[in-house]
């Protein structure tokens, strides 16, 4: 500062000596940053007040058990009133077996004829049965455990019907022109007991839909406190 005039000195010397006017020194380095209100109301905003599962109450989370696994429960208990009292031959899940029963006879093509007419039946049977092992031996999760052996028990109905049509062949085919099961047991010289073990199967399966079903009510209605700290631990995982 000039002690005369006033003015800064280096302004005065710039002004003198024809140079460009000093440059705004930057601020301090130990001095905070200037925040916006847009950052600052997006960084507000983008960490949201949402609670966690594991912040709700025991309670809430049986509610929350019953209200997610309730509606499964009734759709499973419709097809196994359809099949077990109305005896309807065909609910929709029959078109997912459907799927993997042609699915099978692909996978075990290479077997020979006996295996690749067997393959559809093993198809319709292999993946209920691989989830219900996966989800107890890796997830050991019951609930979906006994959601799978419903299934593997509603295979055996329509395994059942297509056996005991076996000598009648009245049923219509799908990918082909031969009955699997005609076929099979009449290599096997069991033919004219295509209706008994028919029979046999769907009593099998409708015996397991009813028990899973059953242990699926209990299960849905009176959830163990593991069940729903297995349910934290997904819900952290999918965060």
């Amino acid at each position: 500062m000039c002690p005369v005039c006033g003015a800064p000195i280096e302004a005065q010397v710039a002004l003198e000596l024809d140079l460009p006017p000093p440059r705004a020194r930057p601020p301090a380095t130990g001095a905070p940053a200037a925040r916006t209100s847009g950052s600052t109301s997006g960084s507000t905003s983008g960490r949201g007040a949402a609670t966690s599962y594991d912040d709700i109450d025991a309670p809430d989370r049986r509610l929350m058990w019953r209200v997610t696994r309730a509606p499964l429960v009734a759709l499973l208990g419709w097809f196994t009133l359809s099949h077990v009292a109305l005896h309807h031959q065909w609910v929709f899940i029959d078109n997912v077996n459907l799927l993997f029963h042609e699915a099978g006879h692909v996978l075990f093509s290479w077997g020979g004829e006996a295996l690749h007419a067997l393959g559809g039946t093993l198809g319709q049977l292999l993946w209920p049965g691989g989830l219900a092992a996966y989800f107890w031996f890796r997830r050991r999760d019951r609930f979906a455990t006994a959601a799978c052996v419903w299934w593997f028990g509603e295979n055996f109905m329509g395994i059942g019907r297509y056996m005991a049509d076996a000598a009648f062949e009245e049923l219509p085919l799908v990918g082909g022109n031969i009955h699997d099961w005609h076929f099979l047991f009449g290599r096997w010289g069991l033919l004219s007991s295509g209706q008994e073990i028919g029979r046999a199967f769907r009593v099998t399966g409708g015996a397991v839909m009813i028990g899973a079903l059953a242990v699926l009510a209990l299960w849905t209605a009176a959830p163990r406190p593991a069940d729903l700290v297995r349910d934290a631990d997904d819900a952290r995982h999918i965060e």
